[in-house]
């Protein structure tokens, strides 16, 4: 993940960050800052766009836990279509139920507790991953500093060395 965060700020670097196409090198390049790496990352990052939906749905299992179970309904029929007396469905028998299953002991309050503790469970690891890739892309902010901070040193001496040349040159041809 380091590696991929660490490519995405390179990336984002080369192509001037918020523009489509990469700048002319004689263009000044637009400076990324740090909070806007993180915000970034955060805002386009796969793994928080999956964990997100995980807290609306632990939400959702918390007010769900509150309620008592869905009643059920149901329907039999018995001793139709045989034969003789039995034929048909006139002397059939009809049962209709309504089940309705009743907690007790506490359990309700329980299963609202237990759904809580996974809900806050669930925003920790949240948090967790966010602090996580925040750190990443704080040390890979600090990785690519530093590796154009040796670009522009390098450069430098380039040009350094550029004029020395000239100079030496200059003086062999006096």
């Amino acid at each position: 993940m380091r590696h991929l965060i660490h490519a995405w700020l390179v990336f984002l670097c080369i192509t001037g960050i918020f523009g489509g196409t990469a700048p002319a090198l004689a263009d000044t390049p637009r400076v990324l800052s740090l909070e806007q790496a993180i915000s970034k990352t955060l805002e386009r990052n796969p793994e928080l766009a999956a964990a997100r939906p995980e807290i609306g749905k632990a939400q959702a299992q918390k007010r769900q836990a509150g309620f008592y179970p869905n009643p059920e309904l149901a329907f039999e029929l018995e001793n139709f279509a045989g034969s003789g007396a039995f034929s048909g469905t006139g002397n059939a028998e009809r049962t209709l139920t309504l089940e309705q299953e009743i907690l007790l002991g506490g359990k309700i309050k329980k299963r609202r507790q237990v759904a809580d503790g996974e809900l806050k469970n669930t925003q920790w690891e949240l948090q967790i991953l966010e602090q996580d890739i925040r750190s990443e892309v704080k040390q890979a902010y600090i990785e690519v500093t530093g590796d154009q901070n040796a670009l522009a040193l390098q450069q430098k001496l380039v040009d350094l060395s550029v004029q020395i040349h000239e100079t030496v040159r200059q003086k062999v041809d006096a």
